[in-house]
């Protein structure tokens, strides 16, 4: 078996549902061929996973923008494998940039312009927070509104394509709850 110098990249998405596409081979069953993204780790690399700089860059991220610090790391583990430095490719082009492999379309709404910006661990984790941070906000009220629907039909209950219980009984439960958590704040 060949050994692998890429490292697998799993995207987090909203409430932490991930996806996974194994890069380069070395992973059972897969070919390079078979991902358009590949993590490309040359360099001498800033940080790394042997380091405990990102987590310290982690733990700011949860006081600044209250994010438990491990769902920081988690993203910055799986995402680049600890390495500032880290640059994804799709079809030979570089897309993603640093610790939380930032596009740079994204990290223009955070106030990174540059390359440099994109690879300073400090600005990028900072980004990276905040935009996790911004993709929770927006599911926010979707998880919760799951999380009333099973709570009152029970998880196995049938849903609907929203992800809520077909039941006319949980779909108001789960308006009157969000109302009533709306109304609160």
């Amino acid at each position: 078996m060949q050994t692998n110098s890429f490292a697998p990249l799993i995207v987090i998405l909203g409430l932490g549902v991930a996806v996974t596409a194994a890069c380069g081979l070395g992973y059972p069953g897969v070919k390079a061929a078979d991902s358009e993204c590949l993590n490309d780790y040359q360099g001498s690399g800033l940080l790394n996973t042997e380091s405990s700089d990102w987590r310290d860059l982690a733990e700011a991220a949860e006081l600044k923008y209250r994010l438990p610090a491990k769902s920081i790391e988690a993203l910055i583990h799986n995402e680049s494998g600890g390495r500032s430095n880290a640059i994804s490719y799709v079809k030979g082009k570089p897309c993603a940039y640093g610790l939380t492999q930032m596009t740079p379309g994204t990290a223009r709404r955070y106030g990174l312009l540059t390359k440099a910006d994109l690879l300073n661990p400090v600005k990028n984790v900072d980004a990276g927070a905040h935009h996790y941070k911004d993709l929770l906000e927006a599911n926010r009220q979707q998880a919760i509104a799951h999380t009333y629907s099973d709570y009152n039909a029970g998880s196995a209950a049938p849903k609907d394509k929203k992800g809520i219980a077909i039941y006319r009984e949980t779909q108001a439960y789960v308006m009157r709850n969000l109302a009533y958590i709306n109304r609160a704040q």
